[in-house]
């Protein structure tokens, strides 16, 4: 659990990292990191609950409403509240001095790809979603 943990917040330093980067202050960086993870999550959500409710000839408004993005943002604000609580300095302060390490690289390595797929699949979902539609 722990290192299923530590993945999720190197995926967070990857988006962190390159925002931070271009210029932006360390709370801009990770609430745009947070921002990003969260439109993945719910476009990928979002999509596949739609199709599969379009599959089974199922009403999709009883959850997809107008409200859903409004649901989703405030559950996702409060997990993503919980799981940092404000350490996210300490913790990407700790990533940078570790940055020149091959073990690091290749984490931080991981990290990317993963929000590379994780990109990939959602705009792929979203097209396919629309194309159904």
């Amino acid at each position: 659990m722990k290192q299923l943990v530590e993945f999720y917040y190197l995926i967070h330093y990857v988006v962190y990292n390159y925002y931070h980067k271009k210029g932006l202050m360390q709370f801009n960086a990770m609430a745009n990191a947070c921002a990003m993870q969260g439109y993945f999550l719910a476009s990928i959500l979002g999509s596949t609950y739609d199709m599969v409710c379009m599959t089974f000839n199922l009403d999709s408004s009883f959850i997809l409403n107008k409200y859903f993005p409004y649901y989703f943002t405030g559950i996702f604000v409060i997990c993503e509240y919980l799981i940092f609580c404000g350490k996210y300095k300490e913790l990407f302060d700790r990533y940078d001095r570790f940055y020149c390490t091959q073990e690091h690289k290749k984490k931080l390595r991981y990290a990317k790809l993963h929000n590379l797929g994780v990109f990939i699949l959602a705009i792929a979902l979203l097209c396919l979603w629309m194309y159904l539609k």
